[in-house]
């Protein structure tokens, strides 16, 4: 599944592991640690989830809303993203919850040897989602909402080429299914704006995701859902949207205002890096 942001954040930290000098597992049978980056309850084909001898780490850094106590049983300890959500169930895990949240992280880029802009197009680098309410992307839709975007819109992800479904935003906005993983710092950089959005759980709880992480940290602009985290982590100059009409002011703002979009950037590459 190298189409999604979450095959990249285990494949990275699998190599990380490998560079402290651990072995890595060919299952978690085997395992004597083992670590669950949570988006989804874990579903095994076996009665035991893991070795009974092993040690196990959840890191709940997606979909908090679909966690349970059942599944929060078979870890010995828990990291979550978000302030926030540890707020809420620190009363009731006491003793396995970290009560410091565990950010996302990135090993992106810092150093990109292209100005910024130079693609002159506004991105987005996501799967598309389904069409149905509460479930696809809010981005496509606010751009489609919009008489005249700004700049150029760019996708690449998985299933917009179906354009039978998709059938609302202009085919033009299309370029591939898939974005080499370790170019996109480049294109990110290359970028006038990053649009980031996600699952309304994630954003009411301030899950943070990674991706805004990754285009500050390859130096490049993000524009953000809403997300009552941001603020927490970056102050109050990450550029935030909630509808069209923001979203379409937000990109006016960066097309005449190229200093201060620099400035953003150098500040979030500050706290990514």
């Amino acid at each position: 599944y190298m189409c999604w942001g979450d095959y990249w954040v285990k494949e990275r930290l699998f190599n990380a592991f490998i560079d402290l000098g651990c072995e890595m597992a060919d299952d978690i049978k085997s395992a004597d640690i083992n670590i669950y980056l949570f988006g989804s309850p874990f579903t095994p084909r076996t009665p035991s989830l893991f070795n009974p001898d092993s040690y196990n780490i959840l890191w709940l850094y997606s979909h908090p809303d679909k966690i349970t106590a059942n599944e929060i049983s078979n870890y010995d300890e828990i990291y979550v993203l978000s302030n926030k959500f540890i707020s809420e169930i620190e009363d009731i895990y006491v003793g396995k919850l970290h009560k410091e949240p565990l950010y996302g992280c990135t090993d992106f880029v810092t150093n990109i040897d292209i100005p910024y802009g130079t693609l002159d197009s506004v991105v987005l680098v996501a799967n598309a989602r389904g069409v149905y309410p509460g479930y696809g992307r809010d981005s496509d839709k606010y751009l489609v909402e919009m008489d005249k975007v700004p700049f150029d819109v760019k996708i690449w992800g998985h299933k917009w080429d179906n354009f039978e479904k998709y059938d609302k935003y202009p085919k033009k906005w299309f370029v591939k299914k898939y974005y080499t993983y370790g170019h996109v710092p480049r294109l990110y950089r290359a970028a006038n704006a990053v649009i980031i959005d996600g699952h309304e759980d994630m954003w009411s709880w301030g899950f943070v995701p990674m991706k805004l992480y990754d285009v500050f940290a390859s130096g490049g602009l993000p524009i953000i859902k809403k997300n009552c985290g941001v603020e927490e982590i970056f102050g109050d100059y990450v550029l935030q949207y909630e509808d069209s009409k923001q979203l379409y002011e937000i990109l006016e703002y960066v097309k005449n205002n190229r200093d201060d979009v620099l400035d953003i950037i150098e500040k979030g590459r500050e706290v990514s890096s």
